[in-house]
């Protein structure tokens, strides 16, 4: 439960400091711990660990030995006006059960009145916290027993997501598989593992053995191409389209040199048996001939330098292989020839291997360098004398493009894999197709046989790696999601977790032997939301398939399924004492459903949006959230105590004063000294993209789909004037800080900059190839930089009115940028989900932030320039120590809820919003307290009623995650 505060120790302590902050020490950090007090000449004294709560806990915890102590004497009162009724027969019962009573009282008390606690409370305070008591009503008609059976107690129900680094951090597990295409496999010479490369960037190491993945090596910044394995399988090579090779330690599961050369993607890579050398080739197709790197080079793996670099084709480079005794590398082109290049003397052979009609696709040689096997575009196979450079036979069978060709050690057979779903294993002494495997269903990218010759292992376009039996013929998949997973859960005993993916399944894993259990099949669609009921024994999940269903965990079926929604299932609650699941839908309603009777109960209407929330707190009241508005429900009433709208906050003032909510195309200024709204501006035909306002507070500008921008006077609460120009809708727009000038940018794919003074266009900047998505304009107002759909950056010159810089990294299009108050650093965050750090003095890429999941839609640096907040599409926000380049904090609220955040420019704060209210977080002190809700009754109740604020509202609120 506790940790020795010595840097480093994760020890249980079993002493306290009484001089240094009342640290916390283990055994074998006492030593350490009394030279500290030497060294600063000052006793160390020692003494039982006493633990003070926070103020905000100690009250949490006070309420709850209230509400327990409440609910105790109300089971006195219920005992007392039972014994009245037949007081001769149960007088003695009734003094026992009450003495117990009165016990059971004292110890809450004794609880109650401590400031200090020692560790054994500790577990009374988790049994109090997570319990909440139910006593069986008295009955008097059978008198034995005792009154004081406390056989209901309900444990919570554990309602907290999680998501896959979550569980990949805390346990150890992988849940998801490569959520793209797989473009290469390859395997370690003892059959132990196999390697894959993927559209999703990634390398993943998968364990041959127990089927379940090992690693994720990340690094790359666009699609992985082609992997390859040393021959003593201590390293990985891979290429990319991001131009790079990159070396990983398969041993440490890291990223060991990164090689860098090539101007086009990397398409091919192979590995010298001696493990010296690696080679790759590379090309585009999407590039003329000219300008396409086409070239193959030799890397020294050991000296981490170019060795060597081979011209000769004319278009892009599609397959590597080398000669066993490590003499000829042999490349194929999209150019219709193959190549053999004189590796020892670095020059290339005489020989050119022609005659094909078609594009080569894939190369093999056998292990005694004899026949050389090259795939191609054409459907065809045909199989080369190496040395001669002369046909033997050519295989016809595939009804598509052969991508893949792997040859047994045995060199009497060879497999393929087709853009036709098929594996064909071909025998080359006969030179006749030996057998037919069909089951992918998509296309087949890569192949790689064992070194027995037993099992061929294939990377597909429907995402997995598979496993072939070639004796039995069966088909063997990896233990993991082969799609994204959309919500993880872990049942009440911390023994399993529970998985929903777009793959249709849910998964039972078990944490403590970190392997896959249970395959739940029956949803025909992506799987949004699972909840797990308190005893552990059911799953229920929703689905896209509009269905909710009930898992026997213990069984392993499939116990109910419930139809009623019309629509998307977004969200799954269970009542605390497991009787009712309650359901959100995009058909706008929520339902209620039996589980005992199994049984549709109620369908609660009333929401005008797409739900994507729900939570129930200990007394059964139920709050649903849609994308519009938020509804307190009681469920035995099933009717509705509270609503409240749904407030998407755009900004804030510099000062933190006020902030602007866009709510159905109309803007909310609200004033956040005073808690309360002080504006309605109207006047935008469509959606409002954004809104600033003004350093001085006295107008804001905002922009919209309408095409339009909009001037409001905040002192005389109207608009001022409508400005159009742009041809199509304005995404995004910023104020100089000398209020003079504002830059709109739009899906013309222009910025433009006004002269606010006088309403009027005063330049148009072109340039940018895609949709203009952010903007943002140094502090001494000389440039303005902006992101667009094309990938780039670009900086221009607001004096000269021309482009300065052009930054290029990002491999989708980026949605948020912002610049440090002493103009040195610039930071954007894109589709790619990555954050990028540009210096803007050098004019070059100075870091790259990895963490979201997601699209980065929002990037904002605090006032000091110590800290970058980002937001996401993954529902989270991110805080970042921009001088080391880590994460520091990970916020977010529960279930489907975004977060926003907006950094304060005059004090070192973090404001964020759920939609419900603010909640303001201060880095300094690591803390995030709520501040105020935009409704008044959800205000109320928060502060009046324990179990809503603690069950349900909190579910609404930021958080750490």
């Amino acid at each position: 439960m506790f940790k020795c505060n010595t840097f480093g120790c994760i020890e249980s302590p079993i002493t306290q400091c009484q001089i240094h902050n009342w640290e916390l020490i283990c055994q074998k950090c006492i030593p350490i711990h009394n030279s500290r007090h030497e060294k600063d000449d000052i006793k160390c004294i020692l003494g039982e660990i006493k633990i003070k709560l926070s103020k905000d806990n100690l009250v949490n915890l006070k309420s709850d030995i209230k509400t327990q102590i409440s609910i105790i004497e109300k089971q006195k009162q219920k005992i007392i006006d039972e014994a009245y009724k037949i007081k001769s027969q149960i007088e003695n019962l009734v003094k026992q059960a009450l003495d117990e009573l009165d016990k059971m009282i004292k110890d809450y008390k004794e609880i109650y009145n401590k400031e200090l606690f020692e560790v054994k409370d500790f577990q009374e305070i988790e049994k109090i916290t997570n319990e909440k008591i139910v006593f069986e009503d008295p009955l008097f008609t059978n008198i034995n027993g005792t009154l004081t059976k406390n056989t209901s107690v309900v444990k919570k129900n554990n309602n907290k997501d999680f998501d896959i680094q979550d569980i990949l951090n805390k346990y150890g597990l992988f849940l998801q598989g490569h959520t793209d295409k797989i473009n290469s496999v390859a395997l370690t010479n003892d059959n132990r593992f196999v390697v894959s490369g993927s559209l999703d960037c990634t390398v993943r190491l998968w364990n041959l053995l127990n089927k379940r993945q090992e690693a994720i090596l990340q690094g790359h910044t666009s699609c992985v191409n082609s992997v390859a394995i040393s021959k003593n399988n201590l390293f990985i090579v891979s290429g990319s389209d991001d131009m790079t090779l990159r070396l990983w330690n398969l041993i440490e599961k890291r990223q060991e040199t990164l090689f860098k050369g090539h101007t086009s993607s990397i398409n091919s890579v192979a590995i010298t048996n001696d493990n010296k050398f690696a080679v790759s080739g590379s090309g585009s197709g999407f590039l003329k001939s000219e300008f396409s790197d086409n070239t193959v080079r030799v890397w020294n793996l050991l000296e981490k330098r170019q060795e060597a670099l081979f011209q000769g084709h004319k278009s892009w480079i599609t397959s590597i292989a080398i000669t066993s005794d490590n003499h000829f590398i042999i490349s194929g082109s999209w150019d219709k020839t193959i190549r053999v290049w004189d590796l020892l003397e670095k020059r290339q052979d005489s020989s050119i291997i022609e005659g094909n009609t078609s594009n080569v696709i894939c190369l093999s040689i056998t292990t005694d360098n004899r026949f050389l096997v090259s795939g191609y575009n054409n459907n065809t196979i045909k199989v080369w004398d190496f040395k001669e450079k002369q046909k033997v036979v050519e295989f016809i069978g595939h009804a598509s493009s052969v991508k893949s060709i792997a040859i047994m050690s045995d060199n009497n057979f060879m497999v393929s894999g087709s853009d036709d779903h098929t594996l064909r294993v071909w025998n080359l002494v006969e030179k006749r197709q030996e057998s037919l495997f069909n089951y992918h269903s998509k296309k087949i990218n890569s192949i790689a046989v064992t070194c027995d010759n037993q099992f061929v292992v294939s990377g597909s376009f429907d995402k997995s790696v598979s496993v072939w039996n070639l004796i039995k013929k069966q088909k063997i998949k990896f233990e993991c999601h082969t799609e994204e997973v959309k919500c993880i859960k872990i049942t009440n005993d911390k023994r399993l977790i529970v998985s929903g993916s777009c793959d249709k399944t849910i998964r039972v894993w078990n944490l403590f032997e970190k392997q896959q259990e249970i395959v739940f099949r029956g949803h025909k669609n992506i799987v949004n939301c699972i909840a797990i009921t308190s005893d552990n024994q059911f799953v229920v999940s929703g689905s896209k398939d509009e269905t909710v269903r009930v898992w026997n965990l213990a069984e392993k079926k499939q116990e109910i399924v419930f139809k009623g929604h019309t629509s998307n299932v977004n969200c799954v609650a269970i009542t605390i004492e497991n009787r009712f699941v309650v359901s959100g839908s995009w058909d706008y309603t929520v339902r209620i459903w039996n589980l005992i009777e199994k049984q549709q109960e109620a369908v609660l209407n009333g929401h005008t949006a797409y739900l994507n929330s729900i939570a129930i707190t200990m007394n059964n009241l139920c709050v649903s959230k849609s994308y519009r508005e938020v509804k307190l429900w009681n469920l035995d009433e099933k009717k509705v105590l509270a609503n409240s709208k749904f407030y998407l906050v755009n900004s804030f003032s510099e000062d933190g004063n006020f902030c602007a909510i866009i709510f159905n195309r109309m803007i909310y200024i609200w004033n956040l000294l005073e808690k309360k709204q002080e504006i309605i501006l109207e006047g935008h035909k469509d959606e409002i993209a954004s809104v600033v306002i003004a350093k001085n507070n006295q107008f804001a500008v905002s922009g919209s789909w309408d095409m339009t921008m909009r001037i409001w006077n905040l002192l005389e609460k109207q608009q001022e004037s409508v400005i159009h120009g742009h041809s199509d809708k304005i995404t995004c727009i910023s104020i100089t800080n000398n209020n003079c000038f504002v830059v709109s940018g739009s899906q013309d794919k222009t910025l433009r900059v006004w002269n606010l003074s006088e309403k009027k266009l005063e330049t148009i900047i072109e340039g940018h190839t895609g949709c203009v998505n952010c903007v943002v304009i140094t502090n001494d107002n000389k440039f303005i930089i902006s992101g667009s759909e094309d990938k780039t950056l670009r900086v221009w010159d607001l004096l000269k009115n021309q482009l300065k810089t052009v930054f290029k990294g990002h491999n989708s299009s980026i949605f948020s940028v912002a610049i440090t108050s002493d103009n040195q650093f610039v930071v954007s965050g894109s589709d790619d989900k990555t954050l990028r750090v540009w210096n803007f003095i050098k004019n070059q890429q100075e870091a790259v932030l990895e963490g979201h999941t997601y699209r980065v839609t929002s990037v904002r640096i605090m006032s000091d320039n110590q800290f970058l907040v980002s937001e996401s599409y993954d529902n989270t926000v991110r805080v970042w120590n921009l001088v080391d380049k880590n994460t520091k904090f990970i916020i977010r609220a529960e279930d489907n809820i975004g977060v926003k955040s907006f950094v304060s420019k005059s004090c070192n704060k973090i404001y964020l919003s759920t939609g419900f209210g603010i909640s303001v977080f201060t880095p300094d002190k690591d803390e995030i307290y709520h501040d105020f809700f935009f409704d008044n009754s959800f205000e109320e109740l928060f502060n009046k009623d324990y179990y809503f604020k603690k069950y349900a509202i909190e579910s609404l609120l930021p958080k750490f995650a």
